[in-house]
Formats: C-alpha cells, structure tokens, sequence
C-alpha cells in the first residue's frame, strides 16, 4: 500500500490537464463500439469493469501502436496475466523510447485507464493522455517513477474530458520512457463510471 501512495504522490507531482484549440477532425456523428469487459482488476479492490484497449495486449499484431527509439514487443508478462495464461509479451521501452497508439473511441461513461508496468529502479514512465472530439483537445499527463523493482499495477488514472454531444471522445495513450528500460503490459479502459 505504500507502494501504491508513493507511485500516487510522484504521478500527482506531474500530473496536469491543458485545454488546446476549438477544432478537431473527430466526428461529432461517430458512435463508440461495443466492447467485451470483465472485471480485471478485482484482486486490487477493483470490481468496475474493464475493456483492453485496441492491441493493448501487446500479444499478436500491434500495428495499431507507433514506436520509436528502440521500443518493441519482448517475451515477458505481467505475472497476473489478467487476459488469459496463453499470454505472454509486453512492450518495452527503453531511455528515450515511446509507443503511442491510434486513435480509439471512448464514450461518456469510459473515464478510467489502468494498465501494468516493470519498474528498472530508476527513471520514470509517463503517460500521455490526448483526447479530440469537435469541441476541442484536452491532454493529462502522468509519471511514474520507483526505486522498487519488478511489475506493478498502476493506479486508475482519470481520462481526460472534451466530450462531443454524443458524450464520446477519441483518445490517443503514449507512453515513453526518460530513463532505464520499462516494460507495459495490459492496458485496460474502465466502461463504468468509478462508483
């Protein structure tokens, strides 16, 4: 539990939300997909549920990600293995690199994010969160850094809201890496508003 207050108090430090531009190329018209959910984080008194985000397994094909400076899929897993035992990759990301994903829907009662990380000891991962709709852009921003080794599960980190008429919004997640080789695993998104 102090784990968790630590990598809290250290994402809350660079953590923030900027509001940019009125314009947008998302259609106020799209409605989001349906999505196959579960509750995957229950052992962490969690019980929302959850959907992966597109190739958010990093299992199979993960074109859907663009990665720079060296990111790329290893054999290693987060050993909670929350979609499955056949899986067994994750993402990794060294000094300098990040992967940052298409463009994906989420609707208006889609708010969270969570996902897992393997910590190197030093440095620290941040995640960027940019969602568009036609009322605009907003972006969040937060950092992960932990002298403790091995795999953590990240707190549920509140997307950020620029919400269409629909109450739908297209978000883009990067994660990159300002110091030693991380790894991510499982990004999920929370469907239900946290209750």
């Amino acid at each position: 539990m102090r784990f968790i207050a630590r990598v809290l108090a250290a994402a809350t430090l660079v953590s923030g939300i900027g509001v940019i531009g009125a314009t947008s190329t998302a259609s106020a018209a799209t409605t989001c997909p349906s999505r196959s959910m579960s509750q995957k984080f229950a052992r962490w008194g969690d019980p929302n549920l959850y959907f992966v985000a597109p190739q958010g397994t990093f299992e199979g094909s993960t074109g859907q990600w663009t990665r720079t400076a060296g990111a790329g899929v290893v054999a290693d897993q987060a050993p909670w293995r929350i979609n499955g035992p056949g899986h067994g990759r994750a993402m990794r990301l060294p000094a300098g690199a990040s992967i940052t994903s298409q463009a994906f829907c989420v609707a208006a009662n889609e708010e969270t994010l969570r996902f897992f990380y393997k910590s190197p000891g030093s440095g620290q991962l941040t995640v960027r969160m940019e969602v568009t709709t036609a009322q605009g852009t907003a972006i969040s921003t937060w950092g992960f850094g932990t002298a403790t080794q091995g795999w953590e599960v990240s707190p549920v980190i509140n997307l950020p809201s620029m919400r269409d008429s629909n109450g739908d919004q297209w978000i883009t997640l990067t994660f990159s890496s300002s110091g030693g080789t991380w790894l991510v695993d499982d990004v999920m998104v929370d469907p239900w508003i946290a209750r």
